[in-house]
């Protein structure tokens, strides 16, 4: 790749832009480079290097994180909306040259992935979002181009399509839009954004299995280019600058670009943490508060499951099953909330009953003697429970006030227990919020470590106690933090925009987390990227690791246990 000298780089006094909104405080538009004749297209790879194109002059940039602006390909195909696929090296864009969808492999060579319909060819394939699953949603609205030997339009309308996983079987998704460009999905995978430019108008569908779209609402009274979505599920569309709108379709902010028009924007840079947009001749970046959601998937996509495993119910029948968790010799113990009751999964797989009257039993933990350690939400209380059933009490208050009810726990290598304590049923609450505690050991005196999530559910730490995992389940959020000596938590950040029931770490350090949105297991990574999901046929509660080996994922689900095996162990 040649580098390109940029002799300035122009920053732009706009006025007010450093709001205290997703724009990070004090923060201006840059102008990184005015060289180009129409810019779209931006698209970041999994080191934040931002791809872009120059359509008129059919070549692809690369803004490096360094700043560096460089050729990736001359001969683009008229490159349009582009993202990365799984693997994070091979860049898919809408090629306007003869109406399709390609792909470019780090080297240039290009390969033709999808470029017809029932045997018509596509109108102009103009942006593109790649679901975790591989499939595409491709928007397919009709601008003719001067390069087109053939201008007739082959299909009945514009459309949305989606492209299934085997990259072979494409279906129309949408059928009603005047004009659909800009396209984006939400950082849990549920829902998908599409700005219908014809009609001035953005939509929000719900995501079905299958990919096709339902429930189709009215998200905002404006149409857009390009868009895309930030870890706070705000959406970012573009024509006149950069207007931002919140989940619920209401504008919060607009960034000015000096431009005629703004065409697409993307999260780029090493932390996601700005805001590259291209716009008439000219490439911008903003540093933002917020940041991007894009989990590009490694290499390591699907090592973590067994080759050809499947999901395997192992017991139904219960009221709502939680809290798995594995002793020394993989027997897994779980809890049947709904029926009191703590049951036991063994080696041989059979099924048992260990304790009745539970306290309400949700999330436990276990110590290398057998004692099991509760949140029992019905009691109110954490209890430690020894291999014959009986219960102790290890605290059930803080400063003289009852918990609200407390869910999960993770026990560190001291013997301190970090447990969660939301407070789902505000008319029962003596405290004042929901809270993280951390009871030291040999202690019944516990402390708040953290009072700033809505709904802390899942926990878990790294096994050498260094960091601590906790999933907000009411703010779909999970954040890590680093843990001091005496167990309080520090230099907390956000690790994925998504919550969780239950979370769990394996041998590698993914962080298993379930999918409060959906049924089944997000598999990420310890750089927070999403590598991979588990489908289970009902929605997912908590999962650990146990068997003989470890390498059985064991999931409670609703009314039933169901396991997975697994190429790697538990941590």
């Amino acid at each position: 790749m040649k580098a390109i000298s940029i002799t300035t780089i122009m920053l732009l006094s706009l006025g007010s832009v450093a709001l205290a909104g997703v724009i990070a405080p004090d923060a201006n538009v840059e102008k990184l480079s005015g060289v180009f004749s129409f810019t779209e297209g931006p698209a970041a790879d999994p080191k934040g290097n931002v791809y872009f194109t120059d359509q008129p002059n059919d070549k692809i940039y690369i803004w490096s994180t360094e700043g560096k602006l460089s050729v990736f390909l001359t001969g683009g195909e008229r490159s349009n909306g582009m993202r990365f696929d799984a693997d994070g090296v091979t860049l898919l864009a809408c090629a306007d040259l003869h109406n399709r969808i390609v792909a470019f492999a780090p080297d240039g060579k290009m390969t033709v992935v999808v470029e017809k319909y029932k045997g018509k060819k596509l109108n102009g394939p103009n942006d593109l979002w790649r679901h975790p699953n591989g499939g595409l949603y491709i928007t397919d609205p009709y601008y003719y181009r001067k390069w087109w030997a053939d201008p007739n339009m082959e299909q009945d309308g514009q459309h949305v399509y989606y492209l299934a996983p085997d990259r072979k079987t494409l279906i129309r998704v949408t059928e009603d839009l005047v004009a659909p460009n800009g396209i984006i999905g939400t950082p849990d995978d549920k829902l998908l954004y599409v700005a219908d430019i014809g009609a001035s108008k953005t939509y929000v569908y719900s995501i079905n299995p299958d990919g096709t779209l339902s429930n189709k609402k009215l998200f905002c009274d404006m149409g857009s280019d390009g868009m895309t979505i930030d870890n706070e599920g705000n959406v970012y569309l573009t024509g006149n600058g950069v207007t931002v709108f919140n989940p619920a379709g209401e504008k919060i902010e607009h960034i000015k670009i000096p431009e005629s028009w703004t065409a697409n924007v993307c999260f780029g840079g090493k932390d996601q943490d700005t805001l590259f947009i291209t716009a008439s001749k000219s490439l911008y970046s903003v540093k933002m508060r917020t940041r991007g959601v894009t989990w590009p998937a490694t290499t390591e996509t699907k090592s973590a499951i067994a080759a050809d495993a499947k999901v395997e119910k192992l017991a139904d029948g219960f009221g709502f099953t939680e809290g798995p968790i594995a002793d020394a010799q993989g027997n897994v113990y779980f809890v049947d909330v709904s029926n009191n009751r703590i049951h036991k999964w063994s080696l041989d797989g059979k099924l048992s009953t260990f304790r009745e009257n539970s306290g309400g039993a949700s999330g436990l933990d276990i110590d290398d003697k057998g004692n099991l350690y509760a949140c029992e939400g019905g009691s109110r209380r954490i209890a430690r429970i020894d291999t014959n059933g009986n219960a102790t009490v290890l605290c059930d208050s803080y400063k003289g006030k009852k918990f609200n009810r407390p869910n999960d726990l993770w026990r560190d290598k001291k013997g301190g227990i970090y447990f969660t304590d939301p407070g789902y049923k505000k008319g029962e609450s003596e405290l004042d919020g929901s809270y993280v505690f951390y009871l030291p050991p040999d202690s019944k005196e516990p402390i708040i470590v953290v009072a700033d999530m809505t709904g802390p559910n899942g926990i878990v730490g790294t096994k050498d106690g260094s960091l601590l995992y906790v999933a907000d389940y009411s703010g779909r959020k999970t954040f890590v933090f680093k843990v001091k000596d005496d167990g309080t938590l520090y230099d907390k950040k956000l690790f994925v925009p998504v919550g969780a029931d239950g979370i769990e770490l394996d041998e590698l350090g993914n962080l298993y987390l379930t999918d409060l949105s959906g049924k089944g297991v997000n598999i990420v990574s310890p750089e927070g990227k999403k590598i991979g999901y588990i489908s289970v046929p009902n929605s997912t509660s908590n999962i650990c690791f146990g068997s003989k080996d470890d390498k059985t994922l064991f999931i409670t689900a609703q009314d039933s246990l169901y396991s997975i095996q697994m190429n790697v162990k538990g941590q």
